[in-house]
């Protein structure tokens, strides 16, 4: 349930904690006193779009935190999913910030998300149905949807998706491959060519490394001969640099006889020694290899040339990389090669999917088709309750003709038509809802609907705002009752301009609107026992109330 909800520097709203109770509570106010507000703060924490407009005027940012109980609701596996805490569920704590600037934040329990992981979490917290919404009773999907819910086939509609989709993809890789076999003879041809022109070039992992430093080499042989000669004779002619070390040397074992220390300079440069004539060693045998040779040059020019070329054309700067795509290009010519064979295979493969998906099609019908009759049975018994006199009302499911073509005959949600069909008239056929049903009809179907929806889904909050349009007197009561009755299991408030919805609530409010010089500011209070008497009288007999409304308002909340 919604335990409170902060509102800080939204619209008309500076600051102000709205402190809710369980069951049901109304509020109410005067038009233009800014219930509206209220909602719209809770559409933020519902994860809306942000818009800087709404922040209070000189202010840079509007804050709306929410304080739900979610206890009894096994949300664990959303939290871990996310990685949130949930170290106290008695708490889980929605929180929304806007800036000027029109960007805003989302926050559960302190930690950052983003608005989609926001409204997922609360489309399993709270329900806002407004009186907007009456219009989605004439909407076939709409329709279906709830049949599904009160059918409570979840797993065998996830059957079928699964099925359907995985249909959907193999008729998708059929229809390709059938047009591919079209074009194959085109298509084949220049992938031959390509594949003809990487596989002629016989391709080695890093090879394009290689050939540029033999090519450096062969382009520099005459300066690498002669560099490594006299390299070469500083190092080992007889008056080199070997040969000095090993003067060196003999010096240094001669002064040893006198400083013993002389010894150790004598064995480190020996080391050198050592290690100057095994770099002279290397330089000579670079001198031996360092070929003038144009023949060897020419081949690893055109070479190198041949690999550049290729890189370029495929757009990949790895010569690694031009032979995966040549692979690539080998297993498109194989399957081009066998691709009537696959066609078969798909084909195949169609058949059998067709088939489970029929399986999967008739299920699901049968589960529509066994809940329809309580379904409408429910709804026309709880039209009845809310002052429709002759309601008959019954759920049509009509699968598509077996003649329609597959990919029309089904989608992603089955292959029937849902519609809910309504009469409010003795021998009068029910027909689409749309077509026959009033404004006010329209508004306490949707309640029913609502109603039942409410008890499937169970979820802790549940928010009405005026659907109450086009009814008044004893429907009004009726529609309370209604109200009262989903509270048994979760929390409704009902925005509501009906004082007979009002009254019976558990809990009121009252939202007001003051003047001063700061401008206008908007309030939220709840009322006690003879607060709601005068705040119900005066919606029904206006300001100040009288004494005939004052009379009406107690027998209303039966005090």
């Amino acid at each position: 349930m919604l335990r409170s909800l902060y509102i800080q520097n939204y619209a008309l709203i500076s600051s102000q904690k709205i402190d809710f109770q369980s069951g049901f509570s109304s509020i109410t106010g005067e038009t233009g006193a800014g219930k509206s507000i209220i909602l719209g703060a809770l559409g933020l924490i519902m994860g809306d779009r942000a818009d800087a407009r709404v922040i209070a005027n000189g202010q840079t940012k509007c804050v709306v935190e929410a304080d739900f109980d979610i206890r009894d609701y096994q949300l664990d596996v959303f939290f871990d999913r996310y990685e949130l805490d949930n170290d106290d569920p008695a708490h889980c704590i929605l929180r929304r910030e806007v800036t000027t600037n029109g960007k805003s934040r989302a926050f559960i329990n302190d930690s950052p998300v983003s608005l989609t992981i926001m409204r997922e979490m609360a489309s399993y917290i709270i329900d806002i149905h407004s009186q907007h919404e009456n219009l989605l009773i004439n909407n076939d999907d709409y329709q279906r949807d709830f049949v599904d819910l009160m059918a409570q086939n979840k797993e065998i509609l996830t059957e079928y998706r699964n099925a359907f989709y995985h249909w959907k993809e193999l008729t998708t890789e059929l229809a390709t491959l059938r047009r591919e076999a079209q074009n194959k003879q085109q298509e084949r041809d220049y992938i031959q060519f390509q594949w003809q022109q990487l596989s002629d070039a016989n391709l080695v992992d890093d090879e394009l490394q290689d050939l540029e430093e033999q090519q450096q080499q062969l382009l520099h042989a005459e300066d690498i001969k002669i560099t490594t000669s006299h390299l070469t004779e500083n190092l080992q002619s007889d008056e080199g640099l070997v040969s000095a070390l090993k003067s060196i040397t003999a010096e240094l074992h001669h002064l040893a006889k006198f400083v013993p220390k002389a010894q150790q300079l004598a064995e480190r440069v020996h080391s050198a020694m050592i290690e100057i004539d095994d770099i002279a060693s290397e330089i000579a045998d670079i001198n031996e290899h360092a070929d003038i040779d144009p023949q060897r040059l020419e081949y690893i020019t055109r070479r190198i040339d041949t690999i550049n070329t290729l890189l370029r054309k495929h757009n990949v700067s790895t010569d690694s990389e031009l032979i995966i795509i040549r692979d690539q290009l080998e297993c498109d010519l194989d399957k081009l090669d066998n691709i009537d064979q696959y066609i078969v295979t798909i084909e195949r493969q169609c058949q059998a999917a067709e088939q489970n998906l029929l399986k999967a099609a008739h299920d699901l019908t049968q589960t529509r088709m066994a809940a329809a009759p309580n379904i409408a049975k429910q709804l026309t018994k709880d039209m009845a309750t809310l002052g429709v006199t002759h309601p008959n009302i019954q759920i049509a499911v009509t699968p598509n003709s077996d003649d329609m073509p597959a990919d029309k005959r089904f989608t992603p949600s089955g292959q029937d038509n849902v519609s809910i069909l309504f009469s409010a008239n003795l021998n009068q056929p029910p027909m689409p809802v749309k077509q026959v049903a009033s404004g006010g009809e329209i508004a306490r179907l949707m309640l029913c609907v609502k109603a039942l929806m409410a008890h499937k889904r169970m979820l802790p909050t549940i928010i009405f705002d005026e659907i109450d349009t086009g009814i008044s007197g004893d429907v009004a009561v009726k529609v309370g009752n209604i109200m009262s009755a989903i509270a048994k299991n979760m929390q409704v408030l009902a925005i509501t301009h009906l004082p007979q919805i009002a009254a019976k609530a558990l809990q009121q409010y009252r939202v007001y609107k003051t003047d001063d010089q700061q401008g206008t500011t908007t309030h939220i209070e709840q009322l006690d026992r003879e607060q709601r008497v005068n705040e119900i009288a005066t919606m029904l007999s206006g300001t100040p109330p009288t004494a005939a409304a004052l009379s009406t308002a107690r027998e209303l909340l039966d005090i």
